[in-house]
Formats: C-alpha cells, structure tokens, sequence
C-alpha cells in the first residue's frame, strides 16, 4: 500500500504547484495539470512507481464524478429543449471533421475500417475537458456554454453505436453485427430507463429524503446512485462514464 500513496502525493503536490502556476499566468488550469502529468509520468521524470491499475481506477473514479456533476448541471428538460441545437450542430460538426479526414486517410491508402475509426475518434471531442474549461471561464451556465457542452454531449452519444458496431470494422461482420445490435437494443433500453428513474424519484424518493432530514443518508443514497447507474451501465455493455452522467440528470 506504500508506493500507491507516495504516488499519490507527488500527483497531488504536482497538480497544485501546476494550478497555482497556471492561475498566476492567467491561463486554463488544465493546460497545468497535463503538463505536470507528462513531467511526472513515464515518459519525463518518471517520479511515479505505481504503474499498475490502481492510479487508473483513481482516475477514473475522478472522470466519473466530473461527470456525475455535469449531470446535475443538465436536467432531463433542459436536454429536451437543446435537442435541436445538439442534434444539427452536433451532426455537423461531426460531418464536417469525419468526411474530409476519411478522404484524407483514404488518399493516404489506410484500410477503410482504421480510417472511419481515426476519423471518428479526432472528430469526437472531450466532454469532460470542454466542462471543466467553461467552469472555469464561469461560462458553463451561459446560454452559448450550454449550448457547447450539449454538441458535447450529443458527440458522446454518437461515439456509443461507432464502440458498439467496431466488431464490424475488425472483419467480424457476421457476429459482431448480431452484437452490435443487441448492445443498441440494451442502451435503447437503457436510456429509456433515465426518464422513468426521474419520475421515480422525484416522485417518492427525494419527498422521503426531504423527511428524513439527513445529510448522512442523502450523501449515501446519492453515493449509492452513482455507483449503481455506473455498474448498471457495464452491466448493458456501456461506457461507466454515461452511467454517471444518467445518475446526475436523474
């Protein structure tokens, strides 16, 4: 258990001193903090020993909070009425990126299957980045930062059925197909879920909650939330991360 605190601690120290910088030269704090993960990590200076799975579960963990509180952000309602930006602007986006590094790619004689997947994956922006950095600029509640923030997420929506339909790129058209459209029919269902839950709980969770009167059993129920939509989420054979997100909205 030793060497995962030390590891702990440097990343921690890095961060803030990374941070303080930043915030006195007056730009993003994440610009810092990658920095300092490249100067620390195995390819700088090489000050972390752990290199297993625990520091990326850590991390992890961190990602899904993040987007547990972008999820508290955006209500289910809020959502509805940006569909028709996140919809149009998200598909161009994501058009005007895809097509023309798909030709690219195919001039430069890459296989058709890495092509779309290299495309995709540069037209597919960050979620999780694009939040923290409207935070920060105190824009994340303006009308154009939700706006970004919703292409954001329509983005991340679109990334599910490209995750789900890769067997068919690698060649294993037959048996990839069968579970690429079984993983489509379990997120259908899953996303379907999200309204009810919010009904459910508004209805008679949070009333009992608000009886209680416990700040104990409000932070565990919400603990107990996130990490059940997050499980519930791999379970379906989703990304963790949209787990979360449902958990915040809900």
């Amino acid at each position: 258990m030793g060497p995962i605190f030390g590891d702990l601690v440097t990343i921690l120290l890095a961060g803030l001193v990374s941070g303080i910088i930043c915030r006195q030269l007056r730009i993003s704090g994440l610009v810092g903090f990658i920095i300092a993960g490249i100067m620390i990590g195995r390819g700088g200076l090489n000050l972390i020993a752990s290199h297993g799975k625990e520091l990326e579960q850590i991390a992890q963990t961190g990602v899904l909070l993040l987007l547990f509180a972008m999820g508290i952000e955006f209500s289910l309602a809020e959502l509805a009425g940006l569909s028709r930006h996140m919809v149009l602007a998200g598909t161009t986006q994501v058009l005007l990126v895809t097509v023309p590094l798909l030709v690219v790619f195919l001039l430069l004689e890459v296989s058709i299957e890495r092509a779309i997947v290299l495309s995709a994956a540069v037209a597919i922006s960050s979620t999780v980045l694009a939040y923290r950095t409207l935070t920060e600029w105190g824009q994340a509640s303006s009308p154009i930062g939700r706006r970004a923030l919703g292409i954001s997420l329509f983005q991340d929506l679109l990334l599910i059925p490209s995750l789900l339909f890769m067997p068919c790129y690698s060649g294993a058209r037959s048996t990839g197909l069968i579970s690429a459209l079984v993983l489509t029919g379990m997120a259908v269902v899953f996303t379907a879920a999200v309204p009810l839950a919010h009904y459910v709980f508004e209805k008679w969770i949070v009333p009992f909650l608000i009886r209680v009167k416990s700040v104990e059993l409000t932070m565990l129920f919400v603990l107990v939330i996130l990490l059940m939509a997050c499980w519930l989420a791999q379970v379906f054979g989703l990304p963790p991360a949209l787990g979360a997100l449902a958990a915040g909205s809900v």
